[in-house]
């Protein structure tokens, strides 16, 4: 079973999950018939709409501590960084009259920073999360404290939701 993450969805998960969770699981619910488990997942685009159109809406999250490090990329975050849309305007901005070809976030542009009533659209959000946008930030603004958090934020949720 496949849903967003409404409220009400969120609450009809955890009544099935109380009353006929099974294996341990955090995910799957056997229900009377027993013939064959049921899993409870999020929609992961409907997570990452919710996110472009909680932050576009409220133009900042307050991000946790985070320090990851692998062989491939790092990411710290700082207690109580940033990620401010503003930013995401900035690099917008700073090369709207480029050729998009010679653009370093050809996936930002007015109808992806200004969704209005285009809240819904899918191809709109996961823009806001395209693997280039994180790597222009750094490249405009890479003594902004509040860009290279913007940019660690969109990194992250490329590489959690994206790839």
């Amino acid at each position: 079973m496949v849903c967003d993450n409404s409220r009400v969805n969120i609450g009809v998960y955890r009544i099935l999950l109380e009353k006929y969770k099974c294996d341990n699981s955090e995910n799957k619910v056997l229900l009377k018939d027993g013939l064959f488990p049921i899993f409870l997942m999020f929609d992961p685009v409907h997570l990452i709409k919710n996110i472009r159109n909680n932050w576009y809406s409220f133009s900042a999250f307050t991000l946790p501590a985070i320090n990851i490090s692998l062989d491939v990329f790092s990411v710290v975050l700082e207690e109580k960084s940033k990620a401010v849309w503003s930013v995401l305007n900035t690099v917008y901005n700073s090369e709207k009259d480029n050729v998009s070809t010679l653009r370093k976030a050809p996936s930002l542009n007015q109808a992806v920073l200004h969704p209005d009533n285009k809240k819904l659209n899918v191809a709109l959000a996961l823009a806001v999360f395209d693997d280039k946008v994180p790597h222009a930030i750094k490249s405009y603004l890479p003594n902004n404290n509040n860009a290279v958090s913007t940019a660690n934020f969109v990194f992250l949720w490329n590489i959690w939701c994206l790839t």
